[in-house]
């Protein structure tokens, strides 16, 4: 129905871009600030808000994407977001996988920062480290695997390096995040 130019509910679209926007950014904060936190390079109580903000945001997100993913494509009422028959024609889609995927890594990643207890000092350790090196992967990889990269002739080499910048722009955000935002509470006006 979209592609016979049939619009869905008023303001639907409107939502699903605010809902990536805001997951991206939640991706930027959560990971990036948590590299910074395992790189022993911050140390500031901030940083746990800012993983948690982050976090909600992206988790908050994925669901949202979802719920609205298939009223959008069948251009059809609100109401269509709590379709469960419409969840699973979601869920069979590359973007629907991508996103079910996500939220589960993003509880891992939960779990993960839950066992730190906000001691970042045992972040230190190699497995945490480890383990959340590859949830984060797993995490930016669901970005570039439900997006025009993978619909590509070369989509393994497009994901890859879609995922590299992603990757990139995640920490460089994240970074300048927590590393801004302290500096900016010192400032006397």
């Amino acid at each position: 129905n979209v592609l016979s130019g049939q619009n869905g509910p008023n303001g639907l679209s409107w939502l699903m871009g605010t809902a990536k926007f805001l997951g991206f950014i939640g991706l930027c904060l959560v990971l990036g600030c948590l590299a910074m936190a395992a790189a022993g390079s911050i140390h500031s109580r901030r940083i746990r808000l800012f993983i948690g903000i982050g976090w909600v945001s992206a988790a908050v997100s994925a669901v949202v994407l979802f719920l609205t993913q298939g009223p959008y494509t069948i251009a059809g009422k609100w109401s269509d977001c709590f379709d469960t028959a419409l969840w699973s024609d979601v869920y069979a889609t590359r973007l629907g996988k991508a996103l079910v995927v996500r939220e589960l890594l993003l509880v891992a990643l939960l779990v993960l920062v839950l066992s730190l207890r906000g001691h970042f000092e045992r972040s230190l350790t190699s497995w945490w480290r480890s383990t959340t090196l590859l949830v984060g992967v797993g995490i930016v990889l669901t970005l570039s695997a439900s997006g025009h990269p993978s619909a590509s002739a070369q989509s393994g080499v497009a994901v890859f390096s879609d995922a590299l910048h992603l990757s990139s722009v995640i920490l460089w955000v994240g970074g300048l995040a927590v590393s801004a935002v302290p500096t900016i509470h010192q400032v006397d006006v």
